[in-house]
């Protein structure tokens, strides 16, 4: 029984923990969307693409990588 209680509260915390790289993610994607839009700079905009890839990448690998 104690076991079962543990798991749901680490389960607890792996969804808040999730909910703030989303949140976090986000911010910083929303900046780069934000760059990407007000600069005229064909370099600043491939770089901001290429961050933008970077941080989807990363939220991908923080959030859903494998518990092993």
């Amino acid at each position: 029984m104690g076991k079962q209680r543990g798991g749901n509260v680490l389960l607890g915390l792996g969804i808040s923990i999730t909910l703030f790289y989303l949140v976090f993610y986000a911010l910083i994607l929303w900046g780069l969307i934000r760059w990407y839009t007000s600069t005229v700079d064909v370099t600043s905009k491939a770089i901001a693409v290429l961050f933008m890839f970077l941080t989807c990448g990363a939220m991908y690998f923080s959030i859903f990588k494998d518990e092993d």
